[in-house]
């Protein structure tokens, strides 16, 4: 009985499988990169999206509360800090800022949403 020849040219070398591994592994670290940004991304998307309903309810408690009665306030709601200001915009309209601001991994964050009330 003989034994089967391995041909010279079959089979992997250590460097060739060690050149795909390095591969594979820059494209799993790529892949992680990219999973930790998006993460990051939607979460301050959602605190952006969060401060703008908020600053919107604001405004709609202004509307609500008619041209005469709409007044300046503030408060916080979570990590939101928000002020109200109605102010005289002259001929029967009032100017409604609502600032909304908050910390976000660190950095500060704020919006601002604007809006008239007039006498009608």
């Amino acid at each position: 009985m003989t034994s089967p020849r391995l041909d010279s040219g079959a089979g992997v070398t250590l460097i060739e499988l060690m050149f795909a591994l390095v591969i594979v592994g820059i494209g799993i670290l790529t892949l992680s990169a990219v999973q930790t940004h998006s993460s990051r991304d939607v979460t301050v998307t959602s605190q952006h999206t969060r401060a703008l309903s908020l600053a919107q309810t604001q405004v709609e408690n202004a509307k609500v509360a008619g041209f005469d009665a709409a007044v300046s306030d503030s408060g916080v709601s979570g990590i939101y800090n928000w002020r109200r200001e109605v102010t005289n915009a002259g001929q029967g309209l009032s100017l409604v800022r609502v600032t909304v601001a908050w910390t976000s991994q660190g950095t500060p964050r704020g919006l601002e949403v604007n809006t008239l009330l007039s006498t009608r």
